[in-house]
């Protein structure tokens, strides 16, 4: 019985493939995108205050305008432009 579970357990872990890196890291140079989620702490806006504070803002990409290229959206925690 116990080499039949070893047996099963190599399989197995040959099985198991890595993923291709689906990203990778663009400088903002090349991309042209220079956003940053600053958080400014106060006595009203902390972590203990708000226990989302740091959870960030998103990110969405879609055709938002029809042109037929993808828009990036970037929303922040506390600023808007």
């Amino acid at each position: 019985m116990s080499i039949v579970a070893l047996a099963f357990i190599v399989m197995i872990c040959l099985s198991v493939r890595v993923p291709a890196q689906t990203f990778q890291q663009v400088s903002a140079q090349r991309s042209g995108i220079t956003f940053r989620n600053d958080i400014i702490e106060s006595d009203s806006f902390n972590v203990l205050a708000d226990f989302y504070a740091y959870n960030g803002g998103g990110v969405g990409v879609g055709d938002l305008n029809g042109d037929g290229y993808q828009d990036l959206v970037f929303t922040s925690t506390q600023r808007g432009v």
